[in-house]
This record gives C-alpha cells, sequence and structure tokens, in this order.
C-alpha cells in the first residue's frame, strides 16, 4: 500500500527531493530556490542569500546542504562557503552531524568541517541512526559506532536501522530484532517484508509477516495485531490502513475493523480525515468510514494545516489546494509540492508558460506567496 498519486518532481531537472528538517536544527527558513541551473538559495522571506552558481542542490539540513557540479557532490554552509569541496560521487545529508560519502565502490563518513573521519572502506553504508550506521562488506552486514568501530558483527544477511532502539535483522529469509548491543531480542521467526516497507518499530509496534499475511507486534515480540491481513500500514490518529482481497479499510488498535475494506487504496487518515480511491476517482472519508468529500479527483493527498493538494482530470491535469469543505485555492498549477524545511511547511509550485518556459513560485507556511520567477526549460514540453 503506497502512497500513491503525490506530486512529482519528473517535469524538470530542478526539483529536489524533500527532506524534513529536524526540530532545532540550525536551518532558519532557508529554502531551495527552485531555478533552472545554476541553483541557488532564498530564506523565508523570499530573498536571494546564496547566489545560484551550482548545477544541483538539496535542502539544508543540520546547517549543510549537498551540492553538485558534473557529477561530484560537495556541501556548503549557511553562508554558502563551501565546506567539502565537490569530489564524492555520492553523498547523503547530514545526519547525527556526518555525511556518509561514496567515492569509487567504497564508503565511508566525513564530519562537518569536511574531514573524513570514517575512511571509505565498506561496500554499502547507511546513514547515522540513533547512534549507529549500517554497513555491508560482501553480502554481510552489521552496524559502525561514529567512531569507526564495528559494534555489531556483519553476520547478518540484511539489517535495517535502529529505530525505537531495536533494529530488524534477517537471516536465511527469516526476520527478528536485535538491540543495540546486538543481541536478539525477538526471535528470526518472521517471514522477509514484501520490499515496500522496512517493518521498523513506529510507536511501539513493528509491522510482522507470516505466510504473506501481516500484524503487528510490540517491542517483546508479542503479538498485537494477529497476521491476518495481505497488507497493513502504521497506526495514524488511532486507525491503520489494512488490506482484504485486493481492498483496503481500516482497523483500530484492538484490531477491531471500524472501516470495511472497500476501496482501491487509502491513505493514513490526517486531521480526521483520509484519502481514498475507487476506480479512478479519490475523495475523503472521516474516521466513521462516511464519504465528505466526493471521489471527484485523479489524485489527492492528506490534509495538512487544513489544506490538501488534489489533481482535476488525469495524470496531466492541474492541480489545487482544496480546504475541508472541498472549496478550491489557488487553482491552475502544473504541479504543487510539500516541503519540510525547519519543522515548517512551505510550498512550491510550477506550471508551463509557454512549450519551453515554466513559473515556479514558493509559499511561506501561510501559503502566502515569497517568490516567483519564469525560466526555460532544460527539456521543452512535449506537443
Amino acid at each position: 500500500m503506497s502512497t500513491e498519486g503525490v506530486p512529482s518532481s519528473t517535469t524538470t531537472s530542478v526539483a529536489p527531493a524533500s527532506v524534513r528538517l529536524p526540530v532545532g536544527s540550525h536551518v532558519v527558513n532557508r529554502v531551495l530556490m527552485p531555478f533552472a541551473p545554476p541553483f541557488g538559495f532564498i530564506d523565508g522571506t523570499g530573498q536571494l542569500v546564496i547566489e545560484p552558481r551550482w548545477d544541483v542542490a538539496s535542502f539544508f539540513q543540520e546547517g549543510l546542504a549537498c551540492v553538485r557540479q558534473g557529477a561530484l557532490s560537495g556541501f556548503i554552509d549557511l553562508a554558502g562557503e563551501v565546506i567539502s569541496p565537490p569530489q564524492w560521487n555520492s553523498a547523503c545529508p547530514f545526519t547525527e552531524g556526518m555525511s556518509r560519502v561514496g567515492k569509487g565502490n567504497k564508503f565511508g563518513f566525513i564530519d562537518r568541517t569536511g574531514q573524513i573521519v570514517i575512511p571509505l572502506q565498506w561496500e554499502s553504508a547507511s546513514s547515522f541512526s540513533e547512534g549507529l550506521a549500517r554497513v555491508q562488506k560482501i553480502d554481510s552486514h552489521g552496524f559502525i559506532d561514529p567512531t569507526g568501530q564495528v559494534v555489531i558483527p556483519l553476520e547478518w544477511d540484511h539489517v535495517e536501522d535502529f529505530s525505537e532502539g531495536l533494529s530488524r535483522v534477517e537471516r536465511d529469509d527469516k526476520n527478528g530484532f536485535i538491540d543495540r548491543t546486538g543481541q536478539v531480542i525477538i526471535p528470526l521467526i518472521w517471514d522477509t517484508p514484501d520490499g515496500s516497507h522496512e517493518d521498523s518499530f513506529v510507536d511501539g509496534l513493528a509491522r510482522a509477516r507470516k505466510d504473506d499475511l501481516c500484524g503487528f507486534i510490540d517491542r517483546t515480540g508479542q503479538v498485537v495485531i494477529p497476521p491476518v491481513w495481505e497488507d497493513i500500514e502504521s497506526f495514524s490518529e488511532g486507525l491503520a490502513c489494512v488490506q482484504q482481497d485486493g481492498l483496503q479499510g481500516f482497523i483500530d488498535r484492538a484490531g477491531q475493523l471500524v472501516i470495511p475494506p472497500e476501496w482501491d487504496f487509502a491513505e493514513a487518515f490526517s486531521e480526521g480525515l483520509a484519502p481514498v480511491r475507487r476506480g479512478s476517482k479519490k475523495g475523503y472519508i472521516d474516521q466513521t468510514g462516511q464519504v465528505v468529500l466526493p471521489l471527484q479527483w485523479f489524485s489527492a493527498t492528506p490534509f495538512v494545516d487544513g489544506l490538501a493538494m488534489v489533481q482535476e482530470g488525469d495524470q496531466h491535469g492541474p492541480w489545487s489546494f482544496i480546504d475541508r469543505a472541498g472549496q478550491p485555492a489557488l487553482p491552475g498549477w502544473d504541479h504543487i509540492e510539500r516541503y519540510g524545511i525547519d519543522d515548517q511547511t512551505y510550498y512550491r509550485l510550477f506550471k508551463h508558460t509557454a512549450p519551453d518556459k515554466a513559473l515556479v513560485a514558493w509559499l511561506d507556511p501561510q501559503r502566502q506567496e515569497i517568490w516567483r520567477a519564469e525560466f526555460p526549460l532544460l527539456e521543452p514540453k512535449k506537443r
């Protein structure tokens, strides 16, 4: 049950992936300026603060942004100063004070000054999460600490990032969980996930799969929702989306079905409403299962701060915002994208103004326009 119908950034090469920045990060309303290459940055008022000069740029995270020139990546600080010159074939956003970088087929870590603090010796590596990072050599996986020391031996076929103090591990197609010392806390008795989920713990529960059916276990390994569903999502606002016979509905935390599986697709509840789809049309239901906004849109996203984004017609139709009554606002855009920046929500709006030109605008958390510009497209729109 993956998210569908979310505004994509495939129309042009100027839209980066969304990154939600942690509360208390060093970013102060710094927003990527989505101009055709070269890229620069504007602040939360729309003022240009870093001159455009980069082929590609990401959002700031922990006070640093990844930038690219040609095929190589580096990092700049909030003043636009280069901290690590573009030299890496791959680079991840900073987390817990370090960035995972790669050169050739080896990976390691740099600190906030750009110095290599963990040598590039791993065949794969993840960013640090809860003080540990996944690493791989040959086909074996384990964890290192911030000094680069192996603290959980590379003895697993697969591992996931730690979440709520536990990591899912796999051996011989069976899965369980270990703690930060590497001790097995939940025995390896569960089947391998289907690939669409990582099955980490969220709010004290983790998905567990047995014989192609899913349920939830708690941190002690006890089954709290029996594996009787074809698919199951994490709880949101007290309800979890489940799938039965190819259709989707919702259960409560007691495992009781409260909204029957009758939808071709359903997303998590947000602000009391959930997007649902039947056939090719989407609308919204409330927590009783009642349709409160009719199925009339091709795409519909969850509500955030009282507004949702919807797309009319088909995959080429225009996007707009709607309020909880379904009233439209700011209609007529080809794409609307939502970004979490410094624990606030900003919006990027895009539409073609000519086959070879596009207009981009940024909205602040109050949906007030702070910046707009028209620019030539690298790949003109096909007629």
